[in-house]
């Protein structure tokens, strides 16, 4: 069995020191009759999800099960290049666990973190010299576009593979106010975590560590074990 697991840095094991203890490689470590394709990449939006199956699929095969991160809306991945979909990042293994590890230059993921970098900036402005990387993004957020291409990759997702094989979750509740969440979304780490949030962040916009990436994994356990058996009744764990 083959598995997509999609994210961004808080599912990404951005921070070394919980490489092989990020949500992405426990699923691994803990099921090694299955081969996961971690796709969670540092910076990501939601409207690149169905780009990152694809890159897995074309360097990979056919998936079976997708698990899903899904992010802020307040975020934009722009593709560049047809290359893309087969060239995505530097595709790495260790056991039954791939993973990408650096991206290539065919797509740029603009977040209001990356409009601080003097590299980012720079990038932007030899590709886009007429518009400022914060006015687009600044235009962008004050539209229903975000939540338009997040709902627009949920469906997506699911008809492409089926509810039964497809699980969300998010990491904060935003997503829950102006999408139409399915069946298959479990809930939020905000929600199930709560003030208990603060003992695991090892920054101010709560990534986790290694603690916090095993207590996510524990919560998500039996929903994902349903959805290796192929079940369609999902542990719903949020109040």
């Amino acid at each position: 069995m083959k598995i997509a697991v999609l994210g961004c840095s808080y599912s990404n094991w951005w921070d070394a020191n919980i490489f092989n203890e990020s949500v992405p490689a426990l699923i691994a470590t803990d099921n090694l009759n299955i081969t996961v394709y971690d796709a969670s990449i540092g910076g990501s939006g939601n409207n690149s999800l169905y780009l990152r199956v694809k890159n897995i699929e074309k360097n990979f095969g056919s998936l079976d099960k997708v698990i899903v991160q899904l992010t802020t809306t307040n975020r934009s991945s722009i593709i560049l290049s047809k290359k893309a979909i087969t060239q995505l990042g530097n595709w790495k293994k260790q056991h039954n666990y791939h993973y990408i590890d650096g991206t290539t230059p065919y797509w740029i993921m603009l977040t209001k973190g990356k409009l601080k970098s003097d590299d980012f900036k720079k990038q932007w402005e030899t590709l886009f010299p007429l518009n400022s990387s914060l006015d687009y993004i600044n235009s962008y957020n004050t539209t229903f576009d975000p939540y338009f291409q997040t709902q627009q990759q949920i469906d997506l997702l699911n008809y492409k593979y089926g509810k039964e094989n497809v699980l969300f979750y998010s990491w904060f509740n935003e997503n829950k106010k102006s999408i139409d969440l399915p069946d298959n979304y479990i809930g939020s780490v905000q929600t199930q975590f709560g003030i208990k949030m603060n003992k695991f962040k090892i920054d101010n916009e709560y990534h986790f560590n290694n603690h916090g990436h095993n207590a996510v994994y524990k919560w998500l356990k039996p929903s994902i074990n349903q959805l290796l058996a192929n079940g369609d009744k999902y542990v719903y764990n949020e109040t």
